[in-house]
């Protein structure tokens, strides 16, 4: 938590653009989606196996972790471009706090190539490791 601190990760998810709600600012959302990646939950859909346990909320600033339509509704409205300027501003921020070196590879930027629609097959999609 500290890290996330000092990056000051509320600055970076609004100068990135991510939407908020009226009940919901978008850090939380942020930190609630990051909560279920950092204890393995791959799927928002499977949020419920998490809702009960108070730290998990706590992590993502809330009383409860926002239900699964809520999760999978704000993901979804999460474009490329915000995730990228998200992802840029998070990787220089982390050199400049000293978390990683150039050398490290924590943060991989790199296009995906992924089933499709697109020709042969097969499109890329710009999606880091912290593809929300």
């Amino acid at each position: 938590m500290p890290e996330l601190v000092a990056l000051d990760l509320p600055a970076l998810v609004v100068a990135a653009g991510y939407p908020s709600t009226a009940a919901i600012p978008a850090v939380n959302y942020l930190l609630g989606l990051l909560a279920l990646k950092l204890t393995g939950i791959g799927r928002v859909s499977h949020v419920d196996d998490l809702a009960a346990d108070p730290a998990a909320a706590l992590f993502a600033g809330l009383s409860a972790l926002p239900k699964t339509t809520a999760l999978s509704s704000y993901s979804h409205r999460l474009d490329h471009t915000r995730q990228r300027a998200l992802l840029t501003a998070l990787g220089t921020a982390m050199l400049d706090a000293n978390l990683i070196t150039d050398a490290d590879d924590d943060l991989d930027l790199s296009p995906r190539v992924c089933a499709g629609s697109g020709a042969g097959g097969t499109r890329t999609h710009d999606r880091g490791i912290m593809s929300l």
